[in-house]
């Protein structure tokens, strides 16, 4: 192992249990859970068994690594208070840009991880990709120590390359997951288990590995079948927002495959 330490984890969500644990299980060593959630940060804490406290003046200033893991909100609000100095601190936020940790400390960056994380789901962290920038390039080698102690997948990306990621990463995971949802209502209309879907959505996501989404595009938009595609706005009858998103959808399907 490259590196090992003593890390301050900022916040107590998604992003910043996955990591914690990942960090955990690499070897290194959590000593304290900031949260502004008194309850978020004793549960993490008691998991990583370390201390916790929702006062800025409570998070040790010796620790090798700050993590911030917070919603892009809070860190746009900050921490008044917090001071670290020449310790390293990262964020982990896809669309935030990597200077809004300058008022922390000279030696900063961000270790973006490219995944959808929850808190009860376990996951192989070493194939978690993990995007990640610093202040200077030999900043920049001591994240990259970091980073690849948890994940074997590392990129070196600026701000304004995380931020495109992030915004295709809302298309690719975001909003397919709130279409499984309206999918999931759709079939609980009619009595319909979601589980009879499951082999599909897996068989989707299984084929853009081998190749490419424009080949692996199916369904009646794609063929223009506009007799089908009637009758499946006909069945969303009552649900105008569905109606206009089905069109929408159905029109961009259409036009991308269309021969030019």
């Amino acid at each position: 192992m490259a590196v090992t330490g003593h890390i301050v984890l900022i916040g107590a969500g998604n992003v910043a249990t996955r990591m914690g644990i990942a960090l955990c299980q690499a070897g290194h060593h959590i000593i304290h859970v900031h949260s502004r959630s008194h309850e978020s940060s004793s549960l993490l804490a008691k998991r990583l068994d370390c201390g916790h406290g929702t006062n800025i003046s409570e998070i040790p200033e010796n620790a090798d690594l700050y993590l911030v893991a917070v919603a892009d909100q809070a860190l746009n609000k900050g921490f008044p208070g917090l001071k670290l100095n020449q310790r390293l601190v990262v964020h982990t936020s896809g669309s935030q840009p990597m200077d809004i940790l300058e008022h922390y400390s000279s030696v900063h960056g961000v270790i973006y991880p490219l995944q959808t994380l929850s808190r009860e789901r376990d996951i192989d962290f070493r194939r978690v990709p993990l995007c990640i920038e610093a202040n200077t390039p030999e900043n920049l080698e001591r994240i990259k120590e970091w980073a690849r102690t948890v994940s074997g997948i590392i990129y070196h990306v600026d701000s304004r390359q995380r931020a495109i990621l992030h915004l295709a990463a809302v298309f690719a995971c975001n909003f397919p997951n709130q279409l499984f949802h309206v999918a999931e209502r759709i079939l609980e209309r009619y009595q319909l288990p979601f589980e009879m879907l499951r082999p599909l959505i897996g068989e989707t996501a299984a084929k853009v590995q081998a190749m490419t989404p424009f080949q692996a595009q199916t369904g009646p938009a794609l063929r223009q079948d506009l007799q089908v595609m009637e009758k499946h706005i006909e069945l969303l009858r009552g649900d105008a927002m569905l109606q206009e998103i089905y069109r929408i959808l159905s029109e961009m399907i259409t036009q991308t495959h269309s021969t030019p």
